[in-house]
């Protein structure tokens, strides 16, 4: 199947490296969901870190379908959805991450809750990466 792909034809350099740089980041992204699963998600920043993991897990997800050429619409379409939406997601998540660190060092009386800044984080970023995505 993957040999039948039109891009290897084309350039071959740049398909094995697409299909490298995509195998090699679903194997980190694995590792990394696997590690901090595994560790107990206390720490807030560290929950979001793991979402981040989990979009970039999907998003490689995405860039392995676009090497294989699979005929069919749906298909394409959903590997197209799934790599705007995980990309997003990602950039998203990571900018949530820089707002809970500066308000959590804004926050001298504590008063803060980050848990609950995870849950709208992830409630807002995923809410509008669906919508662009569906754009």
């Amino acid at each position: 199947m993957i040999l039948e792909n039109s891009n290897l034809e084309r350039d071959p350099l740049l398909f094995y490296a697409n299909l490298a740089a995509s195998g090699l980041s679903f194997m980190s992204s694995v590792f990394m969901c696997y590690r901090t699963l595994k560790s107990s998600l206390k720490s807030s920043s560290l929950q979001l870190i793991t979402y981040i993991f989990m979009a970039d897990l999907f998003f490689s997800v995405s860039n392995l379908l676009s090497v294989l050429e699979i005929d069919g619409f749906y298909l394409c379409q959903a590997q197209a959805f799934m790599g705007q939406y995980f990309f997003l997601m990602s950039m998203l998540i990571s900018s949530s991450v820089a707002l809970l660190s500066y308000f959590t060092l804004r926050s001298l009386d504590n008063r803060f809750d980050s848990q609950r800044f995870v849950h709208k984080a992830v409630l807002v970023c995923g809410s509008y990466c669906f919508t662009c995505a569906l754009l």
